[in-house]
């Protein structure tokens, strides 16, 4: 359980590795976005509890509403915080083109991208990982889920 907490955002490396987890609980936090894929890690969530979180429902977060209603997942119906015109609208409730953004608008919460993962010793260029001649001890921690070549 992660209740009452300060937790802003979930992007999706966030539950990387915790496949038994049935129930999650991030009720009373400080959520205003859910990046796509976030509990794509989860294959046994059942239970999901978003409420009293100020969610933002704007189109980074249209994905969330697609997903919410394509799953069976007791939610216990997390709403909108914003914008006005949603405020206290299930998430699931709103119709996809209601997520809208303003044009040219990006994500306001930075922190929330989840930032390209490099171990420190080595560089990254998309899916290729170089660590060569780095007098390494043991394989690099953190290497990306993507990678093609190592």
């Amino acid at each position: 359980m992660l209740r009452n907490n300060r937790i802003t955002c979930i992007h999706n490396s966030s539950f990387t590795g915790l496949t038994n987890v049935r129930l999650l609980s991030l009720y009373d936090n400080q959520l205003t976005t859910i990046l796509p894929g976030a509990f794509d890690t989860l294959p046994n969530l059942s239970t999901l509890n978003l409420l009293a979180n100020p969610f933002n429902c704007d189109c980074h977060l249209s994905w969330f509403g697609v997903w919410l209603r394509s799953r069976r997942i007791v939610t216990g119906n997390p709403r909108c915080q914003s914008p006005a015109f949603l405020r206290g609208i299930p998430l699931q409730d709103v119709a996809v083109p209601d997520f809208r953004c303003e044009d040219g608008s990006v994500l306001e919460d930075r922190s929330c991208l989840a930032g390209p993962q490099c171990p420190s010793q080595c560089s990254c260029m998309d899916t290729v990982v170089r660590c060569s001649n780095k007098h390494l001890q043991a394989l690099p921690r953190g290497l990306p889920r993507n990678i093609t070549e190592l």
